[in-house]
């Protein structure tokens, strides 16, 4: 075939044209020698796997792609997309690299990452991810925690396992309320509480009442009237592992890394007295 020939033959070619789909990259798992498989949450709060061939090699163009906590916009090929998207190509518009340099940050997200599934997804869950992602890539600790247990707890009501907060779930009561029960699924007032369920802290409680109560408006509000910590996300963690009898080994990861900071923090204190 000569060279006007096959240049003839291009040009009879159909075009292939490309779709684009933006979203937050919420990790990437190795597929065959040198592929990978994207997990993209989108704007419109769903899920999407995405073929990224070669993506391995250290001199693919797409690798910077695959990075967790980035916020992208890709193009695939929607001839070739069944049920991965095919990518062609795209572009990095943030990064948010800074949760890597903190450990506690970095597990919780990944934590939130496993948590999200098919089954899980809400609507606004992209909005809290990406504002998630902001607050700890600028070392926000307190509004980080805010939107993780916040994400925890719309992922909670989602899968309709969702804390008895309105009265005693044993009795009815709505006062003298002590202790949240994971067994009986709601608050326990003292008459009922067992003496192997702790007293729990009456803001603690409000609070974890408020994240549930709360519709998206009003995260500013929760943000004003209440601090949520690690502990916090941690209870809400367990509550999903209870509820779904299923175990997480990046939860078990996350709350080893606490362990080991309680301890510092105790060895630091006495250090201190001393």
């Amino acid at each position: 075939m000569n060279k006007d020939h096959k240049q003839l033959t291009r040009q009879n070619e159909p075009e292939l044209k490309e779709d684009e789909v933006s979203g937050l990259v919420l990790g990437c798992s190795d597929y065959k020698e040198a592929d990978g498989i994207i997990r993209l949450l989108t704007r419109e709060d769903r899920l999407l796997s995405v073929y990224a061939r070669g993506i391995q090699k250290e001199k693919s163009k797409n690798r910077r792609l695959a990075l967790p906590f980035s916020k992208v916009r890709l193009s695939y090929l929607p001839q070739y997309s069944n049920s991965l998207l095919y990518l062609s190509r795209g572009s990095c518009e943030d990064y948010a690299h800074h949760i890597n340099d903190d450990l506690i940050n970095q597990s919780i997200c990944f934590v939130i990452r496993d948590l999200i599934t098919e089954d899980t997804l809400y609507k606004g869950l992209y909005q809290n991810v990406y504002h998630l992602w902001q607050s700890f890539n600028k070392n926000r600790k307190r509004e980080g925690y805010l939107f993780s247990c916040l994400i925890a707890s719309n992922l909670i009501k989602t899968m309709g396992i969702e804390p008895n907060f309105d009265g005693c779930v044993i009795c009815g009561r709505t006062d003298h309320l002590v202790s949240l029960s994971r067994e009986e699924g709601g608050l326990i007032c003292s008459e009922c509480k067992r003496d192997d369920l702790l007293l729990v802290p009456v803001i603690r409680l409000r609070k974890l009442r408020a994240l549930f109560k709360a519709r998206q408006e009003n995260v500013p509000v929760l943000h004003q009237n209440f601090e949520y910590d690690l502990a916090d996300f941690l209870f809400l963690c367990s509550w999903i592992e209870y509820h779904n009898d299923r175990s997480y080994p990046s939860i078990r990861f996350l709350e080893t890394i606490q362990s080991m900071e309680q301890k510092k923090n105790r060895r630091d204190k006495k250090d201190q007295k001393n």
